[in-house]
C-alpha cells in the first residue's frame, strides 16, 4: 500500500490568554494521506496531527481557503478562539 501525503493546515503564532495573560507560542500542523488499501480496495485516509501545547488545539474550516483555531491556555485551560487565517503561514 503506498500513500501519498498533502500538508493541509500549518500555521503558527503567539497567543496571549485573554483570561489569565498567559502568552505562548502554538502551532498546529495537519496531514492528509491518500492512497488505497490493496486487499480491499478500499479508499483510506488516515491524518496526522502535530501541534503545540499538545491535544489543547482544534480547528474550524471557514472555507477552502481560511481557517479559524480554539486553543485551550495550557495555564489556565480557558478557550478562545484566533482571527480567521490562510491554511498556510504565507498565504
Amino acid at each position: 500500500m503506498r500513500l501519498d501525503t498533502e500538508r493541509i493546515i500549518e500555521q503558527n503564532g503567539e497567543q496571549l490568554c485573554p483570561v489569565c495573560k498567559h502568552k505562548y507560542e502554538w502551532f498546529f500542523e495537519f496531514d492528509l494521506a491518500h492512497g488505497t488499501d490493496a486487499e480491499t480496495t478500499r479508499d483510506i485516509m488516515p491524518t496526522a496531527v502535530r501541534d503545540k501545547p499538545s491535544k489543547h488545539i482544534s480547528f474550524i474550516t471557514i472555507s477552502e481557503e481560511k481557517v479559524q483555531f480554539l486553543i485551550t491556555c495550557p495555564r489556565c485551560k480557558s478557550i478562545h478562539q484566533t482571527e480567521p487565517m490562510s491554511m498556510k503561514n504565507g498565504n
